[in-house]
């Protein structure tokens, strides 16, 4: 069973399954979490600096039309 289908199945069926099942479904879901917030920590930082980079750019491009 493919890791993904198997937390499924234990998050449906929590009530009947074994405490090793679950902590381990726990286990896989945090570390699931972990990688997901990283991912988009990382991805703040990229559009922050992208951001930037974009306004000094448009700064300075309306500067240069005003001045025309």
């Amino acid at each position: 069973m493919e890791e993904k289908e198997k937390i499924k199945n234990i998050i449906e069926d929590y009530k009947n399954k074994s405490n090793n099942e679950i902590a381990q479904a726990l286990t896989l879901l945090k570390n699931n979490f972990d990688d997901t917030k990283k991912l988009v920590v990382d991805l703040t930082y990229r559009l922050d600096s992208i951001e930037s980079k974009y306004n000094t750019l448009n700064t300075e491009l309306k500067k240069r039309i005003k001045d025309v």
